[in-house]
């Protein structure tokens, strides 16, 4: 099992394993806005709206910063992260759609680009993706692989922000589903 951590902050700084708020990168991250920890592949993930907005990535201790997705990107506000498949998962506000790729920025697919007016927190659990919308002011999910299948889960929800998935599985292959909305 994976611990990762989701925020959003505006700058990150790993000092002695631990996430301090400073900047990653001096250089170019002063306009960061959310950040995401991948456990398995140990990078940073982040998005910027600067001048031009990314998203991009640095190892832990702040070396090897590189841009993972640049271009057709206007406010990508929350990033998720599919371990199984090694995809990065991203809502675009302003573009209002949601979007994937490999963790290297290859493969970039728009899933959802109608009915999604204000797409803010995702997160990913087995097949599916789950989002909240500040418009809509619905928690919604699609297949993770096309949008396929989309249906609200939630709806009348009020101050959406991110959302993620806990996922308890039981000895006898059942699990419990949460969504946590902050």
């Amino acid at each position: 099992m994976y611990v990762c951590l989701s925020v959003c902050v505006s700058r990150w700084l790993i000092v002695r394993g631990r996430l301090t708020p400073q900047c990653v990168c001096k250089s170019a991250c002063m306009s960061v806005y959310v950040c995401v920890y991948v456990c398995v592949s140990r990078w940073l993930y982040w998005s910027d709206w600067g001048h031009v907005a990314i998203i991009a990535r640095a190892g832990m201790d702040g070396s090897h910063r590189d841009v993972v997705v640049r271009g057709g990107l206007m406010w990508p506000n929350s990033l998720s992260v599919d371990y199984q498949r090694h995809r990065l998962y991203w809502t675009d506000a302003g573009l209002q759609r949601i979007e994937s790729s490999r963790l290297d920025g290859t493969d970039r697919k728009i899933l959802l680009s109608e009915g999604v007016p204000h797409p803010f927190g995702i997160a990913v659990h087995d097949d599916l993706i789950y989002w909240t919308d500040w418009v809509t002011h619905n928690i919604e999910s699609a297949n993770k692989l096309n949008g396929s299948d989309r249906q609200v889960v939630l709806s009348g929800l009020e101050d959406l922000m991110d959302i993620r998935v806990f996922n308890r599985r039981w000895p006898t292959g059942g699990y419990d589903l949460i969504l946590a909305v902050f």
